[in-house]
């Protein structure tokens, strides 16, 4: 999964931020309960323009109880 996360940081760099978002969504998928993971994708979502969609994501990772300071920041921005 380390190999994954670091793909997708390399597409991001590269400008491939569909990519990027590709595997971010992946990496929810495999390991739904990772804090990290869904605050990351949910990240991604609203780098991306996708607002609506980051929210659960961003939620997710606040009630999993890691990145609490950071997920709410960005989530406090949205609301």
């Amino acid at each position: 999964m380390l190999v994954l996360f670091y793909h997708g940081i390399d597409l991001e760099q590269a400008g491939d931020y569909e990519g990027a978002l590709a595997i971010s969504r992946r990496l929810v998928e495999l390991d739904p309960l990772s804090a990290i993971h869904n605050n990351n994708h949910g990240y991604k979502l609203l780098e991306s323009g996708y607002v609506d969609e980051a929210v659960p994501y961003l939620k997710t990772a606040i009630d999993l109880g890691q990145e609490r300071a950071y997920s709410g920041l960005v989530l406090a921005r949205l609301l």
